[in-house]
């Protein structure tokens, strides 16, 4: 691709690589890293007119959240977890279950639309946008109150 100074490389990440999740902490690490590392390619790519999109999907409903819904029942109901996990634990996933998802074909409708069909695609790509309105609010932050003001919600009731 440096050689013939075109090209794009397309990364499906997660949404929880962008804010994470309390209780998904590694999971969200993981992703956080891709996140950076490619956010920092893609800047060094740019002179080679190499496009990088990162797309960021929510909750996509394939059933890949199936065993996280699985470890957060069981640690609400694990009698040696303190009661403040196990009731943040039980509302988590409560939250997690009720959210929208997008299908495996609106993801890949997105990669073509925004990715592949566009000349110059800007690098990040949210789904569904309207699910994740609190990320432009909590990036702006730079004390992180507002991220974890956010999260919290997630866990609290």
């Amino acid at each position: 691709m440096k050689t013939t100074k075109t090209g794009k490389i397309i990364i499906v990440s997660s949404a929880w690589g962008k804010m994470a999740s309390p209780y998904a902490e590694i999971y969200c690490s993981a992703k956080f890293a891709i996140e950076g590392y490619f956010e920092g390619l893609a800047a060094a790519l740019r002179s080679f007119n190499i496009r990088v999109c990162l797309v960021e999907p929510g909750k996509v409903n394939t059933g890949f959240v199936d065993p996280f819904h699985v470890g957060l029942v069981s640690g609400a109901q694990d009698d040696t977890v303190d009661d403040i996990d196990r009731r943040q634990l039980r509302y988590l996933n409560d939250h997690v279950k009720a959210a929208p998802g997008v299908t495996p074909d609106a993801v890949a409708e997105a990669i073509t639309t925004r990715c592949l069909d566009v000349d110059e695609p800007v690098f990040r790509h949210l789904l569904p946008v309207e699910v994740l309105d609190e990320v432009p609010t909590a990036a702006a932050d730079i004390t992180g109150e507002t991220v974890i003001g956010i999260l919290r919600k997630s866990i609290e009731n």
